[in-house]
């Protein structure tokens, strides 16, 4: 076996070859290069890289020995630093770092990181290796060293292994009895985040560029065994979705393939066959993708397709499919089958842009007419009534005139572009010559693929966030990436190909699993039972990220300029489409800021019972006689109500007079809107009324219509929540308090609006003989309540307005007369959805130790619906 070795210069930073080499080793058997070394205060690093770049050796930093030094140069044999390191076959990278030990350290003697400032631009250093008067010593030579020399001095941190950090200025603490000297040092570049305090290093200057060969060992075998291959090592280069040592599932083309659904296959193939990537083109409007082509002969084209396909399809139907018994294994059925099948896949396979959106798309009025409203569509047939109609006619005064050819046919005569009309006149009015116009036809479609890329060029800058918008979804990843931010790919590899880029299962289902909307599929799952309205939008998987992606490409100068704050960290979150009251952000640091007594605010979710049509609200009123409530009823009533918004254009809500509580005696609560929506005059200048959201809310002890009332006015139609409470007591009569928080919840935590009005009673006693009491029902001349309805609450004691502005602030709190007095006072509270409880219960502060006191009964009248809302609720430290 003969040796030889080759020997090549390379860029010490990537490796990359540079113009010297060496031919031979016996020739240059090693490299020189100028500089003033000395061995008792410089040394020597050698890291050793294999063929993918991964250091090799050593494991940990040493000072080479294996060098020579001839008048102040050193003389370097990269091929026998290998060999002493037993590196004797394959390709290796040897890198050679020279440097002068600084600050009493070296790789023995080692200095630890005490401190790193928010910046990461500064680092305390402390060691327990050197004493202090070595410290301060060396770091006054190294001081005098570089102010006596021509030039900036600049060092580095050495932390081993091949990373250093520049350095630009130093200091050091003053001595004290009781304190250790420590080093500051000033860096070019904030800190790398892979260190952190107490990584240990040592100081170094660079006394020379750091010199990287590459070499090769040549192995001339004189016995060849050529039954295997070497293989290349790993691309440590490729896009790892997971990066976890676990392997896929197996699969096979056919069962990632594998559907009933011949409709779905073939749109996935047609994806599948696209050899570009998909840009955003508004297939409805022609000049965005037509200018040198004609849309009246792609129409018609595609009409023709349909055509074929249709006719296709009906004959693999009516004569393929339709025969069974023996005849399916003669080569007369394989063979028809066949044929026809693959006129069918071809056809789609090589649908472009246009034709896919018209034979797949339904929801535009431009693509072919659907008879199915879910995926998969099903096209009308090119004979019927839907498809006249969306086809249309240009001959004036027929029946099916317009449509979408006649559409066609108008752009085109406006479309100087075409390539049509380069051709002479005498020449298209020749029928003899519709081979060479369609030829033209075909040239300008082409040229038209290139239009339409080109052009979407300069759309790589456009950052809008929606999907369908702007810079390619396929690109945005790239775009991202270029501003140096890393990217993680989407969990959706176990997904079929059905999901991810159709966003139907392989069965038809928009559900993962089939049938879970009818019976629960396996134990652990849930079982959905109704739809949101969301749910018609079909999203594929494949698309999720990249929206991600164009929310994040579409907000990118503000996450950078606001990196590493609290906004910029929110606008991150909510890129994901994660709403600020699931995952919540809190700062440290810095002094304590001087607040009211409410200091933390944050929005959460939680449901409300939405009332909108004739859905009411009935509890017993009568407590039960161990409250020892005063004649057994409740002594405050309180509740929380959103009444319908009227904005400055509107008519005013749904009913202008609104039940809002009654009680089986004739009491009854009522709010009246008393504003003037809209413009108040129609003479110029007219502006709406400042008082358009404001409305009344009275109570009525003795029924309606009574002429003794209790009211309160404040913008209850403004669209937010509003806390209601009504007193009761025997000697005193009635007093009936609504307010509301400040709407601007993260600036401040104080009452907005505030209203109270005592009803002096004598003799009523419609309170303390009801024995139910309802929540929005409507009795003529009253209609039902429209809107909101959270939080009722019965207290057997009477609440003070203090208490209840808390209540206000802080709606899912219960607090009483006293310290700790709520179990006791509290005597029915139905939450309605404001703890995420959507079923038709009670809550109770009680704790129970004992058999709970029964509450009041709570039903739900006439159906009813709780809907997901956003509530500011302050929150105490």
């Amino acid at each position: 076996m003969e040796e030889n070795t080759t020997l090549i210069q390379v860029d010490p930073t990537t490796f990359e070859y540079q113009e010297y080499t060496t031919a031979d080793e016996q020739l240059i058997p090693s490299s020189s290069f100028d500089t003033n070394f000395t061995s008792s205060t410089d040394y020597i690093e050698l890291y050793v890289y294999d063929d993918n770049k991964q250091i090799v050796s050593p494991s940990e930093t040493y000072e080479l020995k294996q060098y020579k030094v001839t008048e102040g140069d050193i003389v370097l044999n990269p091929t026998e630093n290998l060999k002493g390191l037993g590196f004797t076959e394959g390709n290796y990278y040897t890198v050679y770092n020279t440097y002068r030990r600084r600050l009493g350290s070296s790789i023995e003697k080692k200095y630890y990181i005490d401190e790193i400032s928010p910046s990461r631009t500064e680092v305390r250093l402390k060691t327990n290796q050197l004493s202090d008067t070595d410290v301060f010593d060396a770091y006054i030579n190294f001081q005098d060293y570089r102010e006596t020399r021509p030039y900036f001095v600049d060092f580095q941190l050495n932390f081993g292994n091949n990373q250093q950090v520049i350095a630009n200025n130093i200091d050091v603490t003053p001595t004290t009895i009781d304190q250790q000297l420590t080093v500051l040092i000033k860096l070019y570049e904030p800190l790398p985040p892979n260190f952190s305090v107490k990584d240990t290093l040592w100081i170094v200057e660079e006394i020379s560029t750091p010199q990287a060969y590459k070499v090769e060992y040549d192995i001339e075998e004189v016995e060849i065994d050529d039954d295997f291959e070497f293989i290349q090592g790993p691309n440590f280069n490729l896009n790892v979705n997971n990066e976890v040592g676990v392997a896929s599932d197996t699969f096979t083309y056919s069962s990632i393939l594998q559907t009933p659904l011949t409709s779905s296959l073939q749109q996935l193939k047609s994806l599948l066959a696209e050899k570009s990537i998909s840009i955003n083109i508004d297939y409805s409007k022609y000049d965005q993708f037509i200018k040198f082509s004609t849309s009246e002969e792609r129409l018609k084209n595609f009409y023709y397709k349909a055509s074929l396909l249709e006719a296709t399809q009906n004959q693999l139907e009516a004569n393929i499919y339709s025969i069974t018994g023996p005849a399916t294994s003669s080569m007369a059925f394989s063979s028809s089958k066949a044929t026809l099948e693959a006129i069918v896949d071809t056809t789609i396979d090589n649908f472009d842009g246009y034709e896919y959106f018209l034979y797949f798309n339904s929801g535009s009025s431009a693509s072919w007419p659907k008879s199915t409203s879910t995926l998969p569509y099903t096209l009308y047939p090119t004979g019927s009534t839907q498809v006249a109609e969306w086809f249309g006619s240009t001959a004036d005064g027929t029946v099916y005139y317009g449509g979408q050819i006649t559409s066609a046919s108008l752009y085109d005569s406006n479309n100087n572009d075409a390539l049509l009309n380069t051709i002479p006149s005498y020449l298209i009015e020749d029928p003899a010559n519709e081979q060479y116009s369609l030829f033209i036809e075909m040239i300008g479609q082409h040229f038209d693929n290139v239009w339409t890329y080109t052009k979407d060029v300069t759309n790589r800058f456009d950052a809008d966030n929606r999907l369908d918008y702007g810079i390619s979804k396929d690109l945005v990843a790239d775009a991202i990436r270029e501003f140096g931010i890393k990217l993680y790919s989407n969990n959706y590899d176990q997904d079929d190909l059905y999901q991810a880029f159709l966003g139907i299962t392989s069965e038809g289902s928009t559900f993962p699993i089939a049938n879970i909307t009818g019976s629960s599929p396996a134990e652990g799952i849930d079982l959905v039972t109704n739809a949101i309205s969301a749910s018609s939008d079909i999203i594929a998987q494949n698309d999720v990220l990249k929206r991600v992606y164009k929310r994040i490409y579409h907000n990118i100068p503000y996450l950078l300029k606001t990196k590493g704050t609290k906004a910029g960290l929110r606008a991150l979150i909510s890129t994901f489409g994660i709403s600020d009251t699931i995952l919540d952000v809190k700062e440290y640091g810095g002094s304590p800021k001087k607040s009211a007594v409410y200091k933390t605010q944050e929005n959460i979710y939680n449901y409300y019972l939405d009332m909108t049509g004739s859905q009411s609200v009935q509890t017993e009123f009568e407590l039960n006689t161990d409250w020892s409530g005063s004649y057994n009823r409740p002594s405050t009533v309180m509740f929380r109500i959103k009444p319908e918004t009227v904005h400055s254009s509107s008519l005013g809500p749904t009913n202008n007079i609104q039940k809002v509580f009654s009680l089986d005696t004739g009491l009854i609560l009522t709010l009246e809107y008393t504003g003037s929506s809209g413009i108040v005059s129609s003479y110029s200048g007219s502006v709406v009324d400042p008082k358009y959201q404001f409305g009344n809310l009275k109570l009525f002890p003795n029924g309606q219509g009574t002429p003794i009332s209790s009211s309160v006015y404040l913008p209850f139609f403004n669209g937010d929540w509003w806390s209601v409470m009504i007193n009761h007591t025997s000697q005193s009569g009635y007093t009936l308090t609504a307010k509301n928080k400040n709407s601007e919840y993260v600036a401040s935590s104080t009452v907005q609006y505030s209203s109270i009005n005592t009803l002096p009673l004598t003799g009523s006693t419609t309170w303390i003989t009801a024995t139910s009491a309802s929540f929005g029902d409507g009795v003529s001349p009253a209609s039902h309540f429209s809107g909101g309805l959270q939080e009722i609450r019965y207290y057997t004691s009477q609440i003070s307005d203090d208490t209840f502005s808390y209540f206000t602030l802080n709606p899912q709190s219960y607090v009483g007369t006293g310290v700790n007095t709520a179990p006791e006072e509290l005597a029915f509270r139905a939450a309605l959805g404001s703890e995420l409880y959507t079923s038709s219960i009670s809550i109770h502060p009680k704790t129970p130790l004992f058999p709970p006191l029964p509450p009041p009964h709570l039903v739900l009248e006439q159906g009813y619906s709780l809907l997901l809302e956003e509530s500011g609720l302050i929150m105490l430290e």
